[in-house]
Parts: structure tokens; C-alpha cells; sequence
């Protein structure tokens, strides 16, 4: 897809973007919904691990919140790449 600016009579190309490029994986808004919810989940293993009565418990709630996290990590850092292509996409 072409991008064009029209300044009185003239039409200049300014930028070209590549949609295959920008359709690849999902989106920014699916990302932070994505990475939205899973900071809810956080929250609520958090709550659970404060909650817990015996050690035991709370060491499964603690592998549960770094299970989260490492996920988390994978899509922030999925994000910043898709980030990265829009980016590309609009020069």
C-alpha cells in the first residue's frame, strides 16, 4: 500500500507500507490485551500466594507466577518486534 500527500495541485508519494509485513503475527492491540490480562493473572496468583497456609502451597502458586512471567516476557517481547515492523513498515 502506497501513501500519498496532496498539497494543492501536487501529489507526492511519501512512504510505502508493507501490509504482509504489518499482518504478520498479531497485533498491537491483541498484544496488550494479551499482556493486560496476564497482569491480572499475576495479581491474582499474588493474592493467592499471600493467602497460602503452608509452604507447599505457596511454592506452587510461586512456579504458577514465574510460569506468568516468563509468558509476560515472551509477549512484551513480541510486541516490541511488531513495534519495530510498524515501524519499518511506515519508512
Amino acid at each position: 500500500m502506497t501513501i500519498f500527500s496532496k498539497q494543492s495541485n501536487d501529489t507526492k508519494n511519501i512512504g510505502t507500507i508493507n501490509t504482509s509485513e504489518r499482518n504478520r503475527g498479531m497485533d498491537i492491540h491483541q498484544l496488550k490485551q494479551r499482556i493486560d490480562a496476564s497482569g491480572k493473572k499475576l495479581v491474582s496468583l499474588g493474592n493467592e500466594y499471600i493467602k497460602s497456609k503452608d509452604e507447599t502451597a505457596a511454592r506452587k502458586v510461586l512456579v504458577k507466577m514465574f510460569g506468568e512471567i516468563s509468558q509476560q516476557t515472551l509477549l512484551l517481547g513480541e510486541q516490541n518486534a511488531q513495534m519495530d515492523r510498524n515501524q519499518k513498515g511506515l519508512k
